[in-house]
């Protein structure tokens, strides 16, 4: 399953970067998920799991990446 990689301006011109996954089907408006590691996560630690069995049961999900 894939994703669209997106940057998320935030304040100080910080840009944040995540991974939204989207429900293979449907045209929306879809529920939707944030998701993130705590504070001792890296990028790439197993949650894409979770966001695509997510987005398959029909959630768009956000997953910021923590660098």
């Amino acid at each position: 399953m894939g994703f669209e990689e997106v940057f998320v301006p935030a304040a100080d011109n910080v840009q944040l970067h995540a991974w939204v996954f989207r429900p293979p089907t449907g045209n929306g408006p879809f529920p939707a998920i944030t998701m993130a590691h705590g504070f001792a996560g890296v990028k790439y630690q197993s949650l894409q799991g979770y966001a695509e069995r997510f987005s398959r049961a029909g959630f768009v999900v956000l997953h910021r990446l923590v660098p």
